[in-house]
């Protein structure tokens, strides 16, 4: 759990030191960026390893289902909040690597639906924003 707070910092360090280059080339746009790449995406993932740890807490039972659902909800958070990540569905196959490491069929069903089910709603969404996803994309991605 330990390296969910890692992740978290080394994107801080990233953000800022991109928001930093964004300062300098534009100076009038730095507060758009700074709340897009910066604000939302640190708020949304503190919210969610607040969530995780209080679900770990108290629903210990489930503590695999829950990781595959973390790292599922942090990579889709990724995809949806940095731009260069915008078509990176290959990472959407992460919780189902974690998930083979428990060598269990439900874990790996679960993953594996959990994945459709967020790669289709990732598509909507971006189709929301204006943004065009062709197959070809979505294929060589993977």
């Amino acid at each position: 759990m330990l390296m969910l707070w890692w992740i978290l910092i080394i994107y801080e360090i990233a953000a800022t030191i991109a928001l930093g280059f964004q300062i300098h080339e534009q100076p009038t746009n730095w507060l758009s960026s700074f709340t897009r790449f910066q604000l939302v995406p640190t708020i949304l993932l503190l919210l969610l390893m607040g969530a995780g740890y209080l679900a770990m807490h108290y629903l210990k039972t489930y503590s695999e289902f829950i990781m595959i659902l973390w790292t599922m909800t942090m990579v889709s958070i990724f995809i949806l909040c940095i731009p260069e990540m915008t078509r990176s569905y290959e990472l959407l196959s992460i919780p189902i690597l974690l998930s083979s490491i428990y060598f269990q069929r439900k874990l790996l069903a679960f993953a594996y639906g959990l994945g459709l089910i967020l790669l289709v709603s990732l598509l909507f969404i971006q189709m929301a924003k204006g943004q065009t996803t062709n197959p070809y994309e979505v294929i060589v991605s993977f």
